[in-house]
């Protein structure tokens, strides 16, 4: 294979296949996607609220009604980061080593997210990258040290 990198250990096997920085690849993969569509159905109940606390109470019952965060709906995975940030950005290995994509605002909330497809079988480390600093998932109870 041509312009990949593989790797494997004794139970499993990864394929990393390599790309210029602005490739149609890469450039597809940073730009996420559209959330999927439970997502979109809160994010339009944002949009119709009237006044920021209305908006952020919309926020707060979606959030209390999800079980596992990051929110996965078929093959789309919903990254949401909640609090006071001036910079949110998502660190994943998808992305490639040290890429940072940054997260959207909900608009009148304290509710960030990006939204990617991912094969449903796979397993996925992040971070989160509050203000330049790496925390991890705060509603995410599936942790370990790096």
């Amino acid at each position: 294979m041509e312009n990949a990198i593989l790797q494997r250990s004794f139970n499993e096997i990864a394929c990393v296949e390599l790309v210029s920085q602005g490739s149609e690849q890469l450039n597809s993969a940073m730009q996420g996607v559209e959330t999927s569509e439970g997502f979109a159905e809160m994010l339009s109940q944002v949009e119709q609220a009237a006044t920021p606390k209305q908006k952020q109470g919309v926020v707060e019952e979606f959030l209390a009604a999800q079980k596992t965060f990051p929110i996965l709906e078929g093959n789309i995975a919903n990254f949401l980061y909640q609090g006071d940030a001036l910079d949110i950005a998502l660190a994943c290995k998808a992305f490639g080593a040290r890429q940072e994509i940054p997260m959207s605002q909900v608009e009148g909330t304290d509710l960030f997210y990006y939204a990617m497809k991912f094969p449903t079988a796979q397993r996925l480390n992040y971070v989160f990258m509050q203000d330049y600093q790496p925390i991890q998932d705060p509603r995410n109870p599936r942790t370990m040290a790096s």
